[in-house]
């Protein structure tokens, strides 16, 4: 059985799934610009804090939290270095010789190392409760007065909702692929670097050709529904109480952070 990759749409029914994409995609902004804009690490971790329980709530199993974290490690711990480790003998903590751990820059560090996280996490909550259509949907309506002046929103719209769910996919195919050429006895982890690249051209071949053969039935699917050919008219639904919350919490959250 292949298990769902982080990033990908769980489907299920929830309170954050059935709030529009327009609040979350604005929550995910101000996020965004909170996890920079805070001094604090305490406000930082807080939307780690907020990030995981709101992720449970969605269905999404801190596991998977952790393993959309972990293809960030090297950066995790480059940052932490970079800020923690001092060479001229002025650390706090001396290791070896001038070398040696700077307290406040160790802070410097852990606050670095958890907006990286803060990010991951609600990035991954965001793509397990919204699926790719609901994404052109808002972004088609926030571009609209661009559209008035002639620019192409659906179709950027559309290259972003593909980003998205490619993403996702790609790893879904990797572990499909990969599975796949273990159970036919193919020892992907065993030898030196030369033998192990040599094995995973096993996996990279038919990982291409599998996503070209997406991507093909992607174009039919667009072609087959007219994509192109007229404007779009999106459904539309009036804005929820939760809705309107959602997009009042973003913009209050950002204020907060700048103002601390």
């Amino acid at each position: 059985m292949i298990r769902t990759v982080p990033g990908a749409y769980l489907g299920l029914d929830g309170p954050l799934q059935r709030l529009s994409a327009g609040p979350k995609i604005l929550w995910l902004l101000g996020v965004t610009v909170a996890a920079f804009a805070a001094p604090s690490p305490a406000v930082v971790l807080a939307l780690v804090a907020g990030a995981a329980v709101c992720a449970r709530v969605a269905g999404v199993a801190w596991r998977r939290v952790g393993e959309a974290v972990a293809p960030t490690a090297v950066v995790l711990v480059l940052a932490l270095a970079a800020n923690a480790l001092v060479a001229d003998g002025t650390g706090d903590v001396v290791l070896l010789g001038t070398v040696g751990v700077s307290l406040p820059g160790l802070v410097r560090g852990v606050t670095a190392v958890l907006r990286i996280v803060a990010l991951v996490a609600w990035a991954l909550v965001y793509t397990a409760t919204t699926p790719s259509q609901a994404t052109v949907d808002a972004l088609s309506r926030a571009l609209s007065p661009l559209g008035r002046l002639g620019a192409p929103v659906d179709s950027w719209a559309m290259v972003a909702s593909l980003v998205l769910r490619f993403v996702p996919l790609c790893g879904e195919e990797l572990v499909r692929v990969r599975d796949a050429q273990r159970a036919r006895g193919v020892m992907l982890d065993g030898g030196g670097p030369v033998a192990r690249l040599a094995r995973w051209r096993l996996v990279l071949a038919p990982l291409v050709v599998a996503l070209f053969r997406r991507a093909d039935e992607s174009a039919r699917a667009m072609a087959d529904r007219c994509w192109g050919y007229g404007p779009r008219t999106p459904a539309r639904r009036p804005p929820s109480a939760a809705d309107v919350a959602c997009a009042v919490a973003a913009v209050a959250l950002v204020c907060l952070c700048c103002a601390l």
